[in-house]
Parts: structure tokens; sequence; C-alpha cells
């Protein structure tokens, strides 16, 4: 099996967030989420994905049971 084909680009990354390659390049350098360079490539693994998703709902998680 080929690591590199579980691996998502930036395009389908920021695809799939539903945000610009821009802002997704400026969240892995505020270090939001970290990506994989292969030579001059920049990919994204899918695990590292559901981190930062499971990260965010916690923190909407905790706002919302903060204030409400």
């Amino acid at each position: 099996m080929n690591l590199q084909s579980n691996l998502l680009s930036q395009k389908e990354t920021a695809i799939f967030f539903g945000i610009t390659v821009k802002t997704l390049i400026e969240w892995r350098k505020a270090g939001v989420i970290r990506a994989i360079k292969i030579n001059n490539l920049v990919r994204y693994d899918p695990d590292e994905i559901k981190r930062v998703l499971r990260e965010n709902r916690e923190q909407n998680r905790r706002v919302r049971t903060k204030y409400f």
C-alpha cells in the first residue's frame, strides 16, 4: 500500500474544511493542523484532519456549556 495515496492534497483538504487553500496554509503556519511534506508537495493525513475536527468540536462544546 502506498502511504502517499491515503494523504490529501492542500486543495482536497481545504475543500473538506470549506476554506480556501490560503486559509489552510495559514492554519498550518499557526500550528492548527500538521502537514507532511514529500519533496515539494504538502499533504495532510486523514487522521490529522479528524484530530482537528474533534478538537474543534470539544472546544465548541466547552464554550456552549460555559454560557448556556
